[in-house]
C-alpha cells in the first residue's frame, strides 16, 4: 500500500460532498470509498478521513446536509467491517475501532455541539453493530463508562443520544447494572421532558424498571405521559400490575387532559382486551368493577369507541352463547358482577348508538331513511340489539328473581362476599331499564308495580334507593306526580298497611316464624282498639295523608299573604286549615282509637316559622281585624305543650316502630328524590310533610347512618326554604361540632351550601348565632352574655370579613347613596355576623382536625370566596398555608380543588373589577402568610414549606398587568404573557423568562405599567424589611420585593426602592450585595428609559403633593360614613383576564413548568440548577402535582441577564458543574460510576456480546 495521493484526497472529498445531497447514493459512495480505503496505507487513509470528519462535529445544527454526512461516516465505518460473505466483523474492522476512539477522545470537548455529534455517531453505531456484535471489553467498559457520564450533560440533546446509545449496553439481568440505575434516577429526577422520555424508551421493562414507568404515567409532562401509556400498550404489560395499579392507570389515563394522552390510554385497554384473549368478562376481572365501578365503565366505553362495529359484532357473537339464553338474558350460573356489568355497559352502548342514529335520520330526506330501513338487516347495529336487548316482561322476570335471591340473601344475614357480588348485580340490572324498549305496555305496567313493591317493601336494601328511584323517575316523567308518589311509598314503608304477596316467596320458612312472631305481638299491643278491615283502613289513611297534602298548602298560602300583609285573606286561610285538623284528628281517632286528642286542636303548622311569623310581625293587625283573636292565640298557647307531647310520642313511636334500615331506606329516598330532581326550585308541602313525620325524628335516632341521611335530608329541604333553613342553622352547627365525625362532614356542606345561595343577609336580619340555643317555641334566643374574649376577637376581626351583597332596587331606595341595580356592594355591618357564622369552619383549618372534615371546610370556604358571598384575606391566608402544608399531601382533591381556586380567584370569572378586589384581598394576605411561615415552630409541617416559592406566587397572583381588556382577550397571547410559556420539550427554543420579576422583565420594558397592588407591596415590604435589616424576614422580603413589578409612573416607588437599597446595602452579606447592586442597576435604567433623573429624584419627590397615595382598592377603604362601599375601580376598565388563558370558572390550570436556560459563555454550555423557578401559564402540565407543589410558581433568584433558569423541583438533586473539560451533572448516589471501572485495562481483548 501507498499514501493517498493529491488526487486520491479530492476524491475522499467529492465523496463526502455529494453524501450530502442523497441518502440514495450512500451505497454506491461506500463502495468508491472502500476502493480508495483497500488502496491506501490505513494511517494516511485515517488521517484524512477523520479530519474531514472533524468538520462534521463542530455545529449540533440538525440541518439534512449534516445529518446525511453523519449518516454516512457510520454507514461507511461498518461498511468496511463487512466481509465477502456480507457478515460483520468488528474486531477485524480497524477504522470502526478508530471511529470508537475518535469519539472517545472529543467526548468532553467544551463545546456543546462536537459532545453532541459524538454521541450521536456512538449511537448509530451500536445501532448498526447489530444484535451479534461484539466488541473488545475494554473497549466496551470505556464506552459505557463515558456515556454514563454523558447522561449527565448539561445539555438536553447529549443527554438524550447519550441515553440512547446506552440502550445497547444495559444488562436487565444484573440487579447493580449502572445503566439500568441511572435510567431509573433519569425517569425520575431530570429536569427535561424529553430525557426523561429517552429515558423511559430506552429501558428494558423488567420488574426493577416497571415501577419507574408506572410512576411515568403521572409526569408533569404530556409527551412523557404519552410515552408511557404507549409502552405499556406496546408490550401488553397486564399481570405483572396489581389491580390497584391497573385502576390507577387507566383511571388517570382516560381522565387526562391531553387528547394525545387519552388516545394512548384506550389503546392499552386495546392492548390489554387482546391479552386476555378478547374476552370482556375476564378483561373485567382483571380491574374492579365492584370497587370502582366509574373506571371500569371509561374502560368499556374507549373499549367500544376502539372496536369497529364489524369487530365489536364479532366479539359479542363470540360471548354471548356462553353468557346468554334464547331470551337474551344472562343465565343463571352466569350472573356475575363481571358479566352483569359488560351486559349493562353493551345495552346502554346499543341504545346510545341507536338514538343518535334516529337523531340523525329525522334531518334527512324519506328516500334516504327508506334506504336505511332497506338494508337494516345488515346494519351491525341492529344486528347486535338482537343479540343481547331483551324484552320488557322477559327483564322483569329475571329482574323480579335477582331481587328476591337478595332479599332472601340479607334476611339470612349472610353478609359475605358473595352478598357483595349479589347486590352488584341487581345494580347493573335495575340500571339497564332506561337503555330498553318500554313501549311494551303490559311489561310496563308489570315493572312499575314491581318498584312500588320494591321501594315500599322494608326487606329491600337502602343501598338500591338510587337504581330504583332513577327507575321510578323513567316511568314516571312528571316532576309533581313523580315526588307525591314517592313521599306516599315513603309513608307506606314507615307505615306497613299489608305484607307484600311478591316478596313473600322469598322469605324462608325460619323467617316466616319470625313474621309471625312479631304480628303476634303487635296484635296484643292493639287488643284495645277497634278493629278495622284492610279495605277501610287504607281509605283513611288515604284520606289523612290528602288532609295533610291539603293543610301544608294552606300554610304556605297563609304565609304568602301575610309577607304581602294580606290579613283578611290570610285569617281565612287559618280558618280553613283549622277545619282540616279538626277532620283530620277525627280520622285519627277512628283509625288509632286516640279519644284523647282534642278536637280544638290548632292545627299542625307544617310550614315552619309560619304561625310564629303571624305573631310576631302581625299580632296587632290581626287583632284589629279579628277581635276574638286573642282568644284564639291564648288558646293555642295553652296548648303547646299538648303538641310538644304529641310531637314527642310520634317521634318514639316512629324510632320504636321502624327498624335503622327502614329508616335509612326512608331518608335516604327523601334526599334522593330532591337531588335526583334538578328543576326542583321550591319545596313541594308533599316533602315538607315528611320533615315533622319522619326526617326530625329520624336525626334523634342511635345509628349514626340514619342521623347522617337525616342531616342530608334537612340540609336539601333548608336549600329551597329560607324559614326552614333560620330555624334549623343551628342544628347543622351543633352536628358539626359535636356529633359523628361523618355526620359533621355533612353538616358543613349544608351549612356551606345555604350560605352559598341565601348569603349573609337572611342571618344577619335574623340575628344568628350559630351558638345560640332552642327554646320550646322554636324562637332563636341570642345569648347575649358573650364572652369578652370572643367579642374583642370579632372587633378585631369583622373588618377583615367584608360581606358583598347586589344590589337591588328596595336597596336604591333605602340607601343615602345610589347605587345601579345589580352591583356589588360591601355592607360593613354584616362583618360580625360572618365571623360568627365562619369562625366555627375556620377553626377547621387552623387546628389539626380530621383530613375529609378539613378539606371539605376549605372548599366551602374557597366556594364563598369565588362566589364573591364574601372577601376575607384572613381566609386566604389559611388557605394558602393548607395548601402548601405537607399534611395535606394525602388529599389530592383538596390540592387539586385550591389550585383550580386560586388561578380562577386572581382572574375573577372574566370580570374586570372584581379581579382587581380579589387580587386587593391576595395582597392583604401576603405579610400573614409569610410570617406565619417564617416563624413556624420546627414541629410543625409548616417549617419544611419554602417561603420563597409562596412569595413567588403571590407576587404574581396580585400583578394586575396580568388582568387584560375584553377586546385584547380574543387575541390572547401578549408579549408580557408569552415570556411566561416555557417550551417543555425543546431547551434551544425556548424563550427567556421573567427571571428576576423585579421591576419588567429583562430586555424591552413596557411603555406603561399601572400596578397599584404591587406599588403597595412595596411600600408594606420595604417598612418591615427596614424594621429588622439582619432578620430572616427581611431577605425574604427583599427577595419577593426584586419579583414585583411596580407601576412605571409611581415615582414615589421608585423612591422607595433606591432607599431601600441605599439603607440595605449596610447590613447586607456578599451573596445579598450582589442581588441588591444588581437590582439599582436595572432600577436606575428603568427610570432613564421613563425619562427620570435618578440624580434629581429625591427633589421632584419633595415637590409632589404629600397627600398623594398610592391607588388602591376601595375595598379596604376605611371610610366610617357609610356603611356600603361600591365594589369598583374606575381606574381600571372592565377587562377579560388572559393569566391562564380562558377565564372562566374551573377552567385554569395552575401548573409547575419545568425548562432549562442554556447560558453560551466562550463557547461553554453549563446548566445552572434552581429550585425556585416556577411560572403560572397556559400549558399543558397538570394542576398540581403532590410531589412539586411546593416549589409551584417560584421564579429564579439569579438576577445574571446572561444566566436565567427555570426548571421543575427534581433539578434539586442535581449538581452544577462549571468546570469547561468535565460536562456533566451527576445525582449523589452515582458518583461512583464514574470511578467503579479498573483505571488500568488488560491488553487482552475479550469479547463481549452487546446486550
Amino acid at each position: 500500500m501507498s499514501t493517498i495521493p493529491k488526487d486520491g484526497e479530492s476524491e475522499i472529498l467529492e465523496v463526502f460532498e455529494e453524501c450530502q445531497l442523497n441518502n440514495l447514493s450512500h451505497d454506491r459512495l461506500c463502495v468508491k470509498l472502500k476502493n480508495i480505503y483497500d488502496n491506501t496505507r490505513f494511517t494516511h487513509f485515517a488521517d484524512d478521513f477523520f479530519e474531514l470528519c472533524r468538520y462534521s462535529l463542530v455545529s449540533s445544527e440538525r440541518s439534512s446536509y449534516r445529518e446525511r454526512t453523519i449518516d454516512f461516516i457510520t454507514k461507511f465505518a461498518l461498511f468496511c467491517g463487512k466481509s465477502d460473505d456480507s457478515s460483520q466483523d468488528t474486531l477485524n474492522n480497524r477504522l470502526l475501532l478508530k471511529l470508537f476512539l475518535f469519539c472517545i477522545k472529543y467526548n468532553e470537548c467544551p463545546n456543546p455541539a462536537v459532545r453532541f455529534r459524538c454521541m450521536q455517531i456512538i449511537h448509530k453505531l451500536l445501532d448498526g453493530i447489530g444484535d451479534n456484535g461484539i466488541m473488545p471489553e475494554e473497549l466496551y467498559r470505556t464506552l459505557q463508562s463515558i456515556l454514563l457520564r454523558r447522561v449527565y450533560d448539561t445539555k438536553v440533546s447529549v443527554r438524550v443520544e447519550a441515553i440512547q446509545a446506552l440502550s445497547r449496553m444495559q444488562d436487565p439481568t444484573d440487579a447493580e447494572c449502572p445503566v439500568v440505575e441511572a435510567f431509573i434516577w433519569l425517569t425520575r429526577h431530570d429536569p427535561t421532558a424529553e430525557v426523561r422520555r429517552a429515558a423511559l424508551a430506552a429501558m428494558v421493562l423488567t420488574t426493577r424498571t416497571l415501577p419507574s414507568l408506572v410512576e411515568r404515567c403521572r409526569d408533569l409532562a404530556d409527551n412523557v405521559r404519552r410515552a408511557a401509556y404507549k409502552l405499556l400498550a406496546s408490550r401488553g404489560i397486564l399481570r405483572p400490575l396489581s389491580i390497584a395499579k391497573r385502576i390507577r392507570i387507566l383511571q388517570d389515563g382516560l381522565s387526562d387532559r391531553s387528547e394525545e394522552v387519552r388516545k394512548a390510554t384506550k389503546e392499552l385497554v386495546l392492548a390489554w382486551f387482546n391479552g386476555t384473549n378478547r374476552d370482556p368478562v375476564l378483561l373485567l376481572r382483571r380491574l374492579d368493577p365492584e370497587g370502582d365501578p366509574s373506571t371500569s365503565q371509561k374502560a368499556l366505553d374507549s373499549l367500544f369507541e376502539m372496536l369497529p362495529l364489524d369487530d365489536l359484532l364479532k366479539v359479542v357473537q363470540e360471548w354471548s352463547p356462553n353468557y346468554l339464553n334464547s331470551d337474551r338474558i344472562l343465565k343463571s350460573d352466569c350472573l356475575t358482577p363481571e358479566a352483569t356489568f359488560f351486559w349493562r355497559a353493551l345495552v346502554e352502548f346499543i341504545h346510545k348508538r341507536q338514538t343518535n342514529v334516529d337523531d340523525t335520520t329525522t334531518t334527512t330526506i324519506k328516500s334516504a331513511v327508506h334506504l336505511e330501513h332497506e338494508d337494516e338487516e345488515n346494519n351491525p347495529l341492529q344486528r347486535l340489539a338482537d343479540l343481547v336487548q331483551p324484552s320488557v316482561s322477559v327483564y322483569v322476570d329475571l329482574a323480579k328473581s335477582v331481587v328476591d335471591k337478595l332479599v332472601q340473601t340479607v334476611l339470612a344475614q349472610e353478609f359475605d362476599e358473595k352478598a357483595i357480588e349479589q347486590e352488584c348485580v341487581v345494580e347493573q340490572i335495575l340500571s339497564m331499564a332506561g337503555s330498553l324498549d318500554l313501549s311494551d305496555e303490559f311489561g310496563r305496567r308489570r315493572l312499575v308495580s314491581l318498584v312500588h313493591d320494591w321501594i315500599t317493601s322494608q326487606q329491600v336494601s337502602g343501598t338500591l334507593a338510587p337504581q330504583l328511584l332513577k327507575l321510578h323517575a323513567i316511568l314516571e316523567p312528571s316532576l309533581r306526580r313523580r315526588i307525591n308518589s314517592v313521599i306516599e311509598m315513603i309513608s307506606e314503608l314507615c307505615d306497613p298497611v299489608e305484607p307484600q304477596n311478591s316478596l313473600r316467596s322469598a322469605i324462608s320458612v325460619p323467617v316466616e316464624s319470625n313474621e309471625n312472631c312479631c304480628l303476634t305481638k303487635e296484635t296484643e299491643c292493639t287488643n284495645l282498639q277497634p278493629a278495622l278491615s284492610k279495605k277501610k283502613e287504607i281509605s283513611i289513611r288515604l284520606k289523612i295523608a290528602s288532609l295533610e297534602v291539603r293543610m301544608n298548602e294552606l300554610n304556605e298560602a297563609l304565609h304568602d299573604c301575610v309577607s304581602r300583609k294580606e290579613f283578611e285573606r290570610a285569617t281565612e286561610l287559618r280558618d280553613a286549615c283549622n277545619k282540616l285538623d279538626i277532620e283530620r284528628t277525627e280520622l285519627l281517632q277512628e283509625l288509632r282509637g286516640n279519644i284523647g286528642i282534642s278536637a280544638d286542636k290548632p292545627p299542625v303548622s307544617l310550614s315552619p316559622g309560619s304561625d310564629e311569623q303571624i305573631k310576631n310581625e302581625n299580632r296587632d293587625d290581626l287583632n284589629t281585624e279579628n277581635p276574638d283573636g286573642g282568644t284564639n292565640n291564648d288558646k293555642n298557647d295553652g296548648d303547646d305543650d299538648n303538641e310538644a307531647d304529641a310531637v314527642e310520642d310520634a317521634t318514639q313511636s316512629l324510632i320504636k316502630r321502624c327498624s335503622s334500615s327502614v329508616l335509612f331506606k326512608a331518608n335516604r329516598m327523601a334526599a334522593l328524590i330532591i337531588q335526583q330532581s334538578p328543576t326542583l326550585w321550591s319545596l313541594p308541602a308533599s316533602l315538607r310533610s315528611l320533615l315533622d313525620s319522619l326526617i326530625l325524628p329520624s336525626m334523634q335516632h342511635q345509628d349514626v347512618a340514619v342521623r347522617n341521611q337525616a342531616i342530608l335530608a334537612l340540609g336539601l329541604c333548608c336549600t329551597m326554604d329560607l324559614p326552614l333553613t333560620l330555624q334549623y342553622i343551628h342544628v347543622f352547627y351543633s352536628a358539626m361540632r359535636v356529633d359523628h365525625l361523618m355526620i359533621s362532614e355533612t353538616a358543613l356542606g349544608c351549612i356551606i351550601d345555604c350560605l352559598l345561595i341565601y348569603g349573609f343577609r337572611p342571618f344577619h336580619d335574623a340575628n344568628i348565632n350559630p351558638n345560640s340555643r332552642l327554646v320550646p317555641t322554636d324562637t332563636i334566643i341570642v345569648d347575649e352574655d358573650d364572652d369578652d374574649e370572643e367579642e374583642q376577637n370579632i372587633k378585631a376581626s369583622k373588618h377583615d370579613y367584608a360581606v358583598l351583597t347586589r344590589q337591588t332596587s328596595q336597596d336604591s331606595t333605602d340607601l343615602s347613596h345610589s347605587y345601579p341595580q345589580g352591583m356589588l356592594v360591601r355592607c360593613d355591618e354584616m362583618s360580625k355576623t360572618a365571623y360568627r357564622l365562619l369562625k366555627p369552619i375556620t377553626s377547621l383549618l387552623e387546628k389539626e382536625s380530621d383530613d375529609g372534615l378539613r378539606s371539605t371546610g376549605a372548599l366551602g370556604l374557597a366556594k364563598l370566596l369565588i362566589y364573591d358571598r364574601i372577601v376575607s384575606s384572613h381566609i386566604l391566608s389559611l388557605l394558602l398555608l393548607l395548601w402548601f402544608n405537607p399534611s395535606s399531601e394525602e388529599s389530592p382533591q383538596l390540592r387539586r380543588g385550591l389550585a383550580y381556586f386560586f388561578a380562577d380567584y386572581a382572574c375573577a370569572n372574566g370580570v374586570g373589577m372584581d379581579a382587581f378586589e380579589h387580587q386587593s384581598a391576595l395582597t392583604n394576605a401576603v405579610l400573614p402568610t409569610l410570617t406565619t411561615l417564617i416563624r413556624a415552630p420546627a414541629s410543625s409541617p409548616l417549617s419544611e414549606v419554602e417561603p420563597n416559592d409562596v412569595a413567588s406566587l403571590l407576587a404574581r397572583l396580585t400583578d394586575t398587568t396580568h388582568l387584560k381588556s375584553r377586546s385584547e382577550g380574543k387575541n390572547s397571547t401578549t408579549n408580557q404573557e408569552g415570556k411566561d410559556i416555557i417550551n417543555n420539550d425543546n431547551e434551544d427554543s425556548r424563550p427567556s423568562s421573567n427571571k428576576s420579576k423585579m421591576i419588567s422583565s429583562t430586555g424591552q420594558i413596557d411603555e406603561k405599567i399601572i400596578n397599584p397592588h404591587h406599588d403597595r407591596l412595596v411600600s408594606i415590604l420595604a417598612t418591615e424589611v427596614l424594621k429588622a435589616p439582619q432578620s430572616a424576614e427581611a431577605k425574604l422580603y427583599l427577595r419577593m420585593i426584586f419579583q414585583l413589578r411596580p407601576s412605571t409612573e409611581n415615582i414615589k416607588i421608585h423612591k422607595e426602592l433606591l432607599t431601600l437599597i441605599d439603607s440595605m446595602s449596610k447590613f447586607a452579606d456578599r451573596s445579598l450585595n450582589l442581588m441588591l447592586h444588581r437590582f439599582r442597576k436595572q432600577l436606575v435604567e428603568k427610570m432613564e428609559r421613563l425619562g427620570i433623573d435618578s440624580t434629581t429624584l429625591n427633589e421632584s419627590i419633595l415637590s409632589e403633593n404629600e397627600n398623594d397615595k398610592v391607588n388602591t382598592s376601595p375595598l379596604h377603604d376605611n371610610d366610617d360614613d357609610s356603611n356600603h362601599t361600591l365594589m369598583n375601580n374606575e381606574g381600571i376598565q372592565q377587562s377579560q383576564p388572559t393569566l391562564l388563558g380562558s377565564a372562566r370558572v374551573n377552567f385554569h390550570l395552575v401548573n409547575s413548568s419545568e425548562h432549562h436556560i442554556i447560558e453560551r459563555n466562550q463557547g461553554n454550555a453549563t446548566m445552572i440548577f434552581s429550585q425556585s423557578n416556577r411560572t403560572i401559564s397556559a400549558g399543558n402540565n397538570p394542576l398540581l402535582d403532590k410531589s412539586s407543589h411546593q416549589n409551584l410558581l417560584d421564579f429564579s433568584d439569579d438576577d445574571d441577564d446572561e444566566i436565567d433558569c427555570d426548571l421543575t423541583p427534581t433539578s434539586k438533586s442535581a449538581v452544577s458543574n462549571t468546570n469547561p473539560s468535565s460536562k456533566q451533572i451527576k445525582p449523589k448516589k452515582n458518583t461512583e460510576i464514574a470511578d467503579s471501572h479498573p483505571k488500568n485495562v488488560n491488553n487482552n481483548l475479550e469479547k463481549k456480546t452487546i446486550q
